[in-house]
């Protein structure tokens, strides 16, 4: 059973039909569901997730939760790209969707708790479309095999696992290997800070 060591899962919304959803989602952690916003401000040490709608000031629960200790994964309604910049330069670990689906939700909570930062993936690549190119790119691809530059490349275009196990005619295992080897050669922890590198 996955665990946060001695943290805890926060949830707080005040739509209960979100709660009953996450929580549905979450049945192999341990979750504390809060009914009163202001408890979230008595909230360390866990991974709080709620929803933006949810809380009258944005920006007082987000610094006091950092403050003390938390991960944050804030979830809107209506998912916005400008939104997202804004929040993660506040310090949030992951946002999305409030209704995401159960696949994306506990793929957010895993990565945010393996330390990562997670977006949806549009979000992502608009954040890798908009990173100015880096002429020293040539120095790093220099620490790759021929194979793992030239995933690297295709991840610095945009594309998914999915797109380049079928445009190099290999398994979706095998290019998630060579990323794992690529990450370690180039000591960077996933795909958006391997692009920053690159570009």
């Amino acid at each position: 059973m996955p665990s946060l060591k001695d943290n805890n899962i926060v949830l707080y919304s005040n739509n209960i039909t979100l709660l009953d959803t996450w929580s549905s989602y979450l049945k192999d952690y341990q979750v504390i569901i809060l009914d009163d916003e202001d408890k979230l401000l008595d909230t360390k040490n866990s991974l709080v997730i709620f929803n933006i709608e949810s809380i009258s000031s944005s920006n007082k629960y987000i610094d006091s939760l950092i403050k003390q200790n938390n991960k944050i994964f804030l979830l809107q309604n209506i998912s916005d790209f400008i939104q997202a910049q804004r929040f993660l330069k506040q310090g949030i670990c992951g946002y999305g969707n409030s209704m995401m689906s159960e696949v994306f939700f506990n793929y957010a909570i895993m990565s945010i708790l393996d330390g990562f930062i997670w977006l949806p993936p549009q979000f992502t690549q608009k954040l890798i479309d908009n990173i100015p190119q880096n002429n020293n790119s040539s120095y790093y691809l220099k620490l790759l095999t021929t194979k793992e530059k030239e995933i690297a490349l295709l991840v610095c275009e945009g594309l998914s696992n999915i797109e380049i196990c079928e445009k190099l005619d290999i398994s979706v295992n095998t290019v998630k290997t060579h990323l794992k080897k690529i990450y370690e050669k180039l000591n960077v922890k996933d795909r958006l800070a391997l692009v920053i590198l690159l570009k």
